[in-house]
Parts: C-alpha cells; sequence; structure tokens
C-alpha cells in the first residue's frame, strides 16, 4: 500500500475489477417484500448472488460491482389491486381518493376507512410497468453482511426506505438536546449511511449492465469487456487461458470485466439478441463464456467466476 485512496484497483499492472449483472425477472416490486418470506420473488436468490459477488473469508471484495436488474410490477396485479395503494401494510383500492388519517392517533379507524372508500377509478389501462435497477460498489459498501437475511434488509431500505416515524424522531430530540427538524435530519442521514454504496433507478437488463459497466470501467481508457454466461459459449477457463498470453505481463482485462448471468428462469433469445445488439452497436468488446455444459446455480456462477479470475490476480485483502 502507497497511502492513496483505494479505488477499486490495488495499482498492480495486472489487477482489474470486476463486475456481475443478475437479471432477476420473478422479483417483487420496488422493497416490496417480506424477510420472513425472501423466496417470493426470489429475493433469496438476489441475495446469494450479492453475497457471492462480495464475500470471502473474512473480507470484501472491494475490487467488485454488482448489479440487478428486478423485473417490473405485474400490471394484472397491479390492476386488481387498485395500482397497489397502500394504507400501512394493507393494500387498499382507492385509498389515495381516503381522507387523511392520523394513523398514530387512530391506526384502526384509518385502516377501516381505507376499506369502506371505494375503489379508484382502474377502467383505463394500468401505467406502463417499469424495472428497477440495483447497483452496489465494493469499493464503498460498509454495512453489506454474508447472509440473506440482513443482505435482503439493506437491499430493502434502500428500496423502501422506512417512514419517518414521529415519535422515534421526538425522542432523538430529547435524547440529544437537538429540534424536532436537526434530528429527524439526523435520523435520515442515519439511514442515508446504512445505504451507502449502494443505489437504484428505474431501468431493465440493458440498463443494469450499463451502471455496472461504468462503476468497472472507471478510471479507464476504455470500455470494459462483457462475458455472457451461457451453457454454450466458450469454456470460461480457456477464453481467460487465450487472454493471458496475449496480454502478456499486463491485465488480462485492462478495463475491466462484466458477467451477464440469468435468474433461475435465464435470459430468453430475445433477451441475448437485445443484449448482442447493443454491445455490438457500442462498439464494446464481449464474449459468450460457459462454465460447463451443467446448468448452475446463479450463485454458484458468480463463485467459479472468481475463482478463475482469481488465478489471475488477487488485490490485497482490506478492510
Amino acid at each position: 500500500m502507497d497511502g492513496r485512496p483505494y479505488t477499486g484497483r490495488c495499482g498492480h499492472p495486472a489487477c482489474f475489477r470486476r463486475g456481475f449483472v443478475l437479471h432477476l425477472k420473478t422479483s417483487k416490486h420496488a422493497g416490496d417484500f417480506h424477510l420472513d418470506s425472501l423466496p417470493e420473488g426470489r429475493i433469496d436468490l438476489l441475495a446469494r448472488v450479492c453475497t457471492n459477488a462480495f464475500f470471502m473469508s473474512f473480507g470484501v471484495r472491494r475490487n467488485s460491482v454488482f448489479a440487478a436488474s428486478l423485473a417490473p410490477p405485474d400490471p394484472k396485479k397491479e390492476r386488481r389491486s387498485g395500482y397497489g395503494a397502500k394504507q400501512g401494510d394493507q393494500t387498499c383500492p382507492g385509498a389515495a381518493l381516503a381522507p387523511t388519517v392520523d394513523r398514530d392517533a387512530d391506526g384502526k379507524a384509518a385502516a377501516k376507512r381505507c376499506r369502506r372508500e371505494p375503489p379508484g377509478d382502474v377502467s383505463g389501462p394500468p401505467p406502463a410497468a417499469v424495472g428497477t435497477v440495483l447497483c452496489i460498489d465494493g469499493n464503498a459498501v460498509k454495512h453489506l453482511r454474508p447472509d440473506e437475511r440482513n443482505t435482503a434488509a439493506l437491499i430493502k431500505r434502500l428500496l423502501d426506505p422506512p417512514a419517518p416515524n414521529a415519535r422515534k424522531i421526538a425522542d432523538h430530540a430529547k435524547r440529544h438536546g437537538m429540534s424536532i427538524e436537526d434530528a429527524g435530519a439526523a435520523m435520515a442521514a442515519k439511514n442515508n449511511q446504512c445505504v451507502a454504496g449502494l443505489s437504484h433507478k428505474a431501468g431493465g437488463l440493458l440498463d443494469a449492465l450499463a451502471a455496472a459497466m461504468e462503476l468497472v470501467g472507471r478510471g479507464t481508457s476504455g470500455a470494459p469487456f462483457v462475458l455472457l454466461l451461457h451453457e454454450k459459449g466458450v469454456e470460461l477457463s480457456l477464453l481467460l487461458e487465450a487472454r493471458a498470453r496475449d496480454s502478456g505481463d499486463g491485465a488480462l482485462f485492462p478495463n475491466g470485466v462484466v458477467l451477464v448471468v440469468g435468474d433461475n428462469v435465464g435470459l430468453s433469445e430475445a433477451e441475448q439478441l437485445d443484449l448482442v445488439d447493443s454491445l455490438r452497436a457500442g462498439g464494446v468488446p464481449f464474449a459468450t463464456a460457459s462454465l460447463g455444459a451443467q446448468p448452475l446455480l446463479a450463485s454458484q456462477c458468480v463463485a467459479i467466476s472468481h475463482y478463475l479470475l482469481d488465478r489471475y490476480h488477487v488485490c490485497e485483502r482490506r478492510a
């Protein structure tokens, strides 16, 4: 270490950043999941892939990036529920038309009144479904833990931030001797610190790939190399050996590498063609790589890819 701030690369000539992109088709929308039922929406799969992307024994891979494309909500389900307006933990059709009620003072009345309100006009077409792109930078993340529940809780905190609680804010203000406004700002800042290194935006698979490429290629002179994992691709170990011979003593991937994996459903043929067309149009170097003819779990693909990439360079361990 030379005292310079770490940017995801250790400074070694052979160092390169690596990113993983997961396309999750069966996900819940924008944090709408329960920590006690992670398999619903395959949030358990999302958490496992995220864990394998970053964690090693007693350490975090600071040179790794993870991005996920979370499927948009089912328009038919949103249509049946009045576009998903909520009152507390209960979905209430037409809740947006209900009069405002102080839930702390009369929570039961609020829920009862919401149920009695007629549903809003849902006769027209539902709004266009938009997915969510989740992105995690290993160099900036602070509160990620290597178990599924804590990882899912952190993702939920980002996608569905806890609503301000007047009682907690008042207690915080009294305990620290500050105004209500300052206490609210302090609690909001604490939540932002909890999700440091995580970000999200609307988008799909191509947006998730672009986000991962932007983080992996930051500070380099070109676009990262993209590897599309598929059973019918070139054996990844052979592809890496060929690149190592061509690179000499330099980095295997001077601008970094991004690997795209599918979920339990996998990428459709149309999605694969869209990816290839987009990469070709942007002049991005890519290849289709395989980890064997036998289909593997997405989390296993990430772990095996790390193992193969670690053969060529491993950054110095950092806290």
